[in-house]
């Protein structure tokens, strides 16, 4: 015979219930439309990109400004940058060249029209393969969704963002 006995401590009634808290997007306070400029380095790809908002709003290649950029996909770029929420924090973390963040395999700056400058650096995959280890502006490192960085890594080729 087993007998199991499961008590419950009682909540002190100074005691809130627990709330559960959102965890901010790694660029908060961005908004997609003050953003003027993104240089991208892909070191998969040996891809240095910049892409400039003209005057009119419209999305240029920076070095080819007569080049077709697929307007859709760098909005679409820019609003999955601006959404990322990191699955966790790195304290203490391996070096940085553990963590691929040493040279990392995609860096991407965004500016501002305030000429305030930000930017991703995503280095190896996690161990487990569920995530890829990244960092803002040279903070501790961050580990996000794997989902999320391989489509980064898709809209942020020159063939993705030309169309060709």
């Amino acid at each position: 015979m087993i007998v199991l006995v499961v008590e419950k401590l009682p909540r002190s009634e100074n005691q809130p219930p627990p709330t559960p808290t959102a965890t901010p997007a790694i660029f908060a306070n961005w908004l997609s439309d003050s953003i003027i400029n993104i240089r991208i380095k892909n070191s998969n790809h040996h891809e240095a990109i910049t892409l400039r908002r003209n005057e009119q709003g419209i999305w240029e290649l920076g070095a080819f400004p007569t080049t077709n950029v697929d307007q859709g996909n760098v909005e679409e770029l820019l609003s999955t940058l601006l959404s990322i929420k990191p699955l966790t924090g790195l304290n203490n973390s391996p070096s940085l060249e553990t963590l691929g963040l040493e040279t990392p395999l995609l860096s991407i700056e965004l500016s501002n029209r305030e000429n305030r400058r930000t930017e991703l650096q995503i280095g190896a995959e996690t161990p487990i393969k569920n995530g890829y280890y990244a960092r803002i502006n040279l903070d501790d490192p961050i580990v996000l969704s794997v989902n999320t960085v391989e489509r980064i890594f898709y809209l942020s080729t020159m063939k993705t963002l030309t169309g060709q």
